[in-house]
C-alpha cells in the first residue's frame, strides 16, 4: 500500500510544469479583466465590489498551490509550514527594501517633478488589494514553483524557470484587452516583462536565501504599493 502511494504522489518534472500551465490558465479563466465584477455586482474599477471580486479571484487561484504542497510536502525540499516558520535573511531583505524606496522616491521627483501622493490612492483598498497579490503570487511562484523545481535544478535555474511562468502571468488581461477591445499596447507589454523579469528574479533571491516567504511578499507588496501611491 505504502509503495502505490508514494507511486501515486511522485513529483516529476513533467507535473510541476503542467501546474504551472494551469495556473496560468486559471488565472485567464477568473481574472477580473473580463469584467467580472461589473457582471456581477455593476461594481466600477476601484469600487469595493471590484476588490472584493479580485480578493476572491486570487483566494481561487492561490488554493491549488496550497493543496500541491500539502500532497508533496516529502518531496519538495520546504513545506508549507517551513515556507512561514523559516526566518528571513535580513540583510538581502533590507538593502532590498531600501533599493526599492529609493527607486520610488527618484521615480516619483522625476514624474512629477517633487514629492506626490497619489489622489486616486484608497489606502485600505489598496492595502488589501497589494497584501493579497503579494501573498498569493509568492505561494505560487516562488512557495510553490521555485520550491519544486528545486528538486530537479539547481536553485538559479529553478528561479529562472519559475520566473519564465511569473512573466507569463502578467499577459493574458493585454490579450484579454485585445480581444475585448482589439488593443494591444506593445510598449506596455514589453516594459512590464522586462520590470517583471527583474523583480521576480529578485524575489526568488530573497525567498533562496531564507527559504521563507516572508522576504519577497513584504517586498513584493511594497513594491505595487508604492508604485501606485508614488508613481501612478
Amino acid at each position: 500500500m505504502k509503495n502505490v502511494q508514494q507511486k501515486t504522489n511522485s513529483l516529476s518534472l513533467a507535473k510541476i510544469i503542467i501546474s504551472q500551465i494551469m495556473f496560468l490558465l486559471l488565472w485567464t479563466i477568473v481574472t477580473n479583466a473580463w469584467g467580472y465584477s461589473q457582471l456581477l455586482f455593476g461594481a466600477s474599477t476601484g469600487s469595493w465590489g471590484n476588490h472584493l471580486y479580485n480578493l476572491f479571484s486570487r483566494i481561487v487561484w492561490v488554493a491549488p498551490s496550497i493543496i500541491l504542497l500539502q500532497i508533496y510536502k516529502k518531496e519538495i525540499p520546504t513545506t508549507l509550514k517551513n515556507l512561514f516558520s523559516n526566518k528571513p535573511n535580513m540583510k538581502p531583505f533590507i538593502i532590498s527594501v531600501a533599493v526599492i524606496v529609493v527607486y520610488h522616491l527618484g521615480a516619483m521627483f522625476y514624474i512629477h517633478g517633487g514629492f506626490w501622493i497619489n489622489p486616486e490612492l484608497n489606502f485600505f483598498k489598496h492595502l488589501l488589494m497589494f497584501v493579497s497579490v503579494g501573498f498569493v503570487e509568492e505561494m505560487v511562484y516562488r512557495g510553490w514553483g521555485l520550491n519544486a523545481f528545486t528538486k530537479y535544478f539547481s536553485e538559479r535555474k529553478a528561479n529562472f524557470i519559475s520566473n519564465i511562468f511569473f512573466i507569463l502571468l502578467h499577459l493574458p488581461a493585454y490579450f484579454i484587452k485585445l480581444y475585448l477591445t482589439g488593443t494591444f499596447p506593445i510598449a506596455a507589454v514589453a516594459t512590464q516583462c522586462a520590470f517583471v523579469l527583474v523583480l521576480g528574479l529578485l524575489f526568488g533571491y530573497l525567498y533562496r536565501k531564507g527559504k521563507s516567504l516572508w522576504s519577497p511578499m513584504i517586498v513584493h507588496f511594497l513594491t505595487d504599493f508604492l508604485s501606485v501611491m508614488m508613481i501612478g
